[in-house]
């Protein structure tokens, strides 16, 4: 049987939880200015910048909101 290993008395996966939670939460708050400020090329899916890129930033919202549901963590 495998034990599973702890941090401080707290098991070692559930410390990972926690950073990650934190580093999702804070990209979720940095989203709107780092998408206001990327570069022009990343509008595009090629370099003669004639094919728009997919992009749906409701989708990563949507996506980076999903580290404060236990659902996330049950799927990883």
């Amino acid at each position: 049987m495998m034990r599973a290993r702890l941090v401080g008395g707290i098991p070692l996966a559930f410390t990972a939880q926690v950073d990650y939670a934190q580093r999702l939460s804070g990209a979720l708050e940095a989203l709107p200015l780092a998408c206001h400020n990327v570069p022009q090329e990343w509008h595009w899916a090629n370099a003669e910048m004639d094919v728009p890129a997919k992009f749906d930033l409701e989708d990563i919202k949507n996506t980076l909101n999903r580290c404060a549901t236990p659902e996330l963590w049950r799927t990883v």
